[in-house]
């Protein structure tokens, strides 16, 4: 899985910029996350003059407009309300993601200075977040595996078909293949169906990719095994029944798939944007709605 693009992006927007006036200084923070960490004023300026596309510094780090600070701290905040929340149960992130993270992010480098290539200048706020967002899913992962979290694995239909017109066309089949005929010569030879020239194979899929009738003649074989001739809307099928249930895999991503499925995962993320944020009143509040998670006007 190519992590990096769930790493925080920010779009150039046009922006009128407006003075806004502030009682912090620039290191003070103008956004905190309960349990967890604050954005100052100078790295909120700093993302809102990438989200904006227009470069602020010096006597301009004041000159700041309230939408663009606001989806400034709404993009480090629904980052660090995850990262909150696993303080908050406990956990104590090991530094070693963050430098897995930035070793992936490197990659998406250009060795040529001349070619833009999207990735943040190594000194900045926009890299740091970037490496916090993209470093979050692996760091969750680790959260649910330390908490001895089993995956909750798919379930799949590993399968085979031979699509016909008739029964007893299907019916002829079968016995062919209790003569001890090959499979899937037998649907190269036969089926009607596109999968025929690959010896029927369907692969492994989540039964609910086929319609409700082959699926129930799926279900009534078993493992290893040869339906009986089973009608749908497309015809007869004979179906080979490879497998039929959950797939325990040691593929990491089918295992970061089936974590993030677990009720453990659900409770966290619940819990986690329904976290609070304490945002400096001039730039908004925010709002925990699932919907939203962003800074909003008061």
């Amino acid at each position: 899985m190519n992590r990096i693009s769930s790493r925080i992006r920010f779009a150039a927007l046009a922006a009128v910029f407006v003075v806004v006036a502030s009682a912090c200084g620039d290191d003070e923070p103008v956004a905190e996350v309960d349990g967890g960490d604050s954005i100052t004023q100078s790295e909120v300026v700093e993302i809102a003059a990438v989200i904006s596309g227009v470069e602020l510094a010096g006597e301009n780090l004041k000159t700041l407009g309230k939408a663009e600070a606001a989806q400034a701290i709404t993009s480090w905040a629904r980052t660090e309300i995850f990262y909150a929340e696993l303080a908050v149960r406990g956990y104590e992130v090991d530094e070693s993601f963050f430098a897995a993270s930035e070793a992936e992010i490197e990659g998406f480098r250009s060795p040529d200075p001349t070619v833009e290539d999207n990735v943040p200048d190594a000194d900045t706020f926009e890299y740091e977040l970037a490496v916090r967002g993209n470093a979050l899913i692996p760091i969750v992962i680790d959260y649910l595996v330390t908490s001895g979290v089993e995956p909750v694995w798919p379930v799949l239909l590993c399968s085979s078909h031979i699509l016909v017109d008739t029964e007893d066309e299907a019916l002829a089949i079968i016995d062919r293949i209790d003569q001890g005929e090959d499979f899937g010569a037998l649907a190269a030879e036969l089926s009607t169906g596109p999968s025929g020239p690959n010896g029927g194979a369907l692969g492994c899929v989540d039964p609910a990719t086929f319609v409700p009738e082959f699926t129930a003649g799926a279900a009534a074989t078993e493992e290893g095994g040869v339906s009986a001739p089973t009608e749908s809307q497309f015809g007869w099928h004979v179906i080979l029944v490879d497998s039929f249930g959950n797939s325990p895999s040691e593929d990491s991503d089918a295992i970061e798939a089936a974590l993030l499925e677990t009720q453990e995962f659900l409770d966290y993320q619940e819990a986690a944007i329904t976290r609070d944020v304490d945002v400096d009143p001039q730039y908004g509040v925010w709002d925990s709605d699932p919907n939203v998670l962003a800074v909003v006007a008061n």
